[in-house]
C-alpha cells in the first residue's frame, strides 16, 4: 500500500458588477491576490486600487495563487463613463426696467435650483430682480447634472411728475 498527498490550489477572482458613473470612477480595493489590469490574463497595464477611470473601458480582475502549479482566475467588468454637461454661465446683469433672456447653448433656465420652479425660455422678459438658474442634465443613467446661476438686478427708472408752474419774472 502506498499513500500520496493531493493538493488543490484554489484561486478565485473578485467579480465586480458593471459600473455606470458620471465623469469618473475610482477603483475600490480588491481581495488579497486580486489585481486590476487593462488586458486579459494579467496583461496590459496594472491598475492599482484608487486609480481614477475617466473613460469607458473593460477592466479585468486577475488573480493567481502563486503556487506550483500557479493557478489563475479572471473576471471582467465594464466601466461606463458619462460626461456631465457644462451649462452656460452668464455673468450677473444689471439692467434698466427689463432684461430679455438670451438663447442658451447648454441647459435651460429655471427660477429655482436643481431644475425646479418655473422653466423660463429664451426671450422671456425679466422685470424684477432675481436669481436665475441654468440647469443641464445628461439624460443617462445615472443622470449627470450641473448648474450655474446668475443674478439679474432690475433698476426701475421713474420720472417724477411735476405740476404746471406759473410764475412771474423767474
Amino acid at each position: 500500500e502506498d499513500s500520496f498527498t493531493v493538493t488543490i490550489n484554489s484561486t478565485v477572482a473578485d467579480n465586480p458588477n458593471d459600473v455606470f458613473a458620471c465623469d469618473s470612477y475610482t477603483l475600490p480595493a480588491l481581495s488579497s491576490g486580486n489585481e486590476y489590469y487593462t488586458g486579459p490574463n494579467g496583461t496590459g497595464t496594472l491598475l492599482p486600487a484608487g486609480t481614477v477611470i475617466t473613460s469607458t473601458q473593460t477592466i479585468y480582475v486577475f488573480a493567481q495563487s502563486g503556487t506550483v502549479p500557479n493557478c489563475t482566475a479572471e473576471n471582467d467588468f465594464v466601466v461606463t463613463i458619462y460626461n456631465t454637461p457644462v451649462p452656460d454661465a452668464p455673468t450677473n446683469v444689471v439692467a434698466c426696467d427689463s432684461y430679455t433672456l438670451p438663447a442658451l447653448t447648454v441647459g435651460n433656465y429655471y427660477t429655482q435650483t436643481g431644475g425646479t420652479g418655473t422653466q423660463l425660455v429664451a426671450g422671456t422678459v425679466i422685470t424684477s430682480s432675481q436669481t436665475v438658474y441654468i440647469y443641464a442634465q445628461s439624460g443617462s443613467s445615472p443622470n449627470c447634472t450641473a448648474e450655474n446661476s446668475f443674478t439679474i438686478t432690475i433698476n426701475s427708472i421713474v420720472a417724477q411728475t411735476l405740476s404746471n408752474v406759473t410764475n412771474c419774472d423767474s
